[in-house]
C-alpha cells in the first residue's frame, strides 16, 4: 500500500475533478477513515477542530487515494 503526500492528493483531485482542496485537514479526515494516519491532531477534541470535509470533496479525495494506490 502506497501513502501519497498531501500535495499529490491535491494535484490528483484537481486533475480528475477540477475541485480544489483548500484544507489539508480534509485529506487527513479521509485518510483517518481508512486508517492511514497514525497521529492525533493537536487541535481536535473538546469542541475544537477543523470543519468537516464537504461531501463533494470527500468523494473526490477518496477517488484520488484509490487512483494513487493508498486505498482499495
Amino acid at each position: 500500500m502506497n501513502k501519497p503526500t498531501y500535495e499529490q492528493v491535491k494535484e490528483r483531485v484537481l486533475q480528475d475533478s477540477g475541485i480544489r482542496v483548500h484544507r489539508s485537514c480534509w485529506i487527513a479526515e479521509v485518510m483517518r477513515k481508512y486508517g492511514l494516519t497514525t497521529r492525533t491532531a493537536w487541535n481536535t477534541g473538546r469542541g475544537r477542530g477543523s470543519p468537516e470535509c464537504p461531501e463533494k470533496q470527500h468523494k473526490a479525495i477518496e477517488k484520488a487515494l484509490r487512483d494513487l494506490g493508498a486505498i482499495e
